[in-house]
This record gives structure tokens, sequence and C-alpha cells, in this order.
């Protein structure tokens, strides 16, 4: 395979989504363990967790290298991290994005995020 421009420009958005992501862990690997994380407003006015509740929590589990810890926190955003730094290590390996979505993406990551909030509030974090 030669290395043209398009080429060029995938595998460097590789890169970069690999030193973002290495930049962001070592960060959070810096906090202290009880750091002063912000409350999620949708918890705090109901009583309810967002979707997203325990992301933070999560990334600073992942980043000091408890993965368990950080999918019991919220298992969606831990495996985001997962598919992002795969997706990151297959483009900056030449790998390329198409721009077009299979159909079934839309209705999985629906699923996700539902499977994933109910998780949360049967969890009762």
């Amino acid at each position: 395979m030669s290395l043209t421009v398009d080429n060029a420009i995938w595998r460097g958005v590789g890169a970069a989504g690999i030193a973002a992501s290495v930049g962001v862990l070592l960060v959070l690997a810096a906090l202290p363990e009880a750091a002063h994380v912000l409350a999620c407003p949708l918890k705090e006015l109901t009583g309810i967790p967002c979707p997203t509740c325990g992301t933070t929590r999560a990334l600073i589990a992942l980043a000091k290298g408890d993965v368990l810890a950080a999918f019991r926190l919220q298992p969606l955003a831990t495996a985001g991290v997962g598919l992002g730094l795969l997706a990151s290590v297959w483009l900056a390996a030449g790998g390329r994005l198409t721009g077009r979505a299979h159909p079934f993406l839309r209705p999985l990551a629906v699923a996700a995020i539902a499977a994933n909030w109910l998780y949360l509030l049967l969890d009762g974090r």
C-alpha cells in the first residue's frame, strides 16, 4: 500500500487519538483518589442518575488501571473508551473510515444507552 496524502491524514488522525488518550489518562492518573468530582445536576435535583453518571469516576479508575471498577461505575463509557482506542490504533495502522454508518449502528447505540441507563437506575448510585 502506498502512502498517499489521504492515508497520511487518516494515520495522523489515529495517532492524534492515541496521543490525546494517553494525555488524558496521565492527567486523570495524577488525580488523588478522593478528587472532588462535580456532582450530576440531574441526580442532585431528582435523585435519578443521568445516562452518563459515573463517567468521570470511571475514567479516573481506568487511568489508575482498575478496569473492573471503571466498568462497574459506567459500563458504556468504559466500553466507549476501549472502542475509541481500538479505532485510533486501527487508523494509525492505515485503516480508513468510509463516512457511511451501517444501518444497525443507530438502533444498537440507542439500545446500549438505554441498557446502560437502566443499569445505573437499578444500581442505585
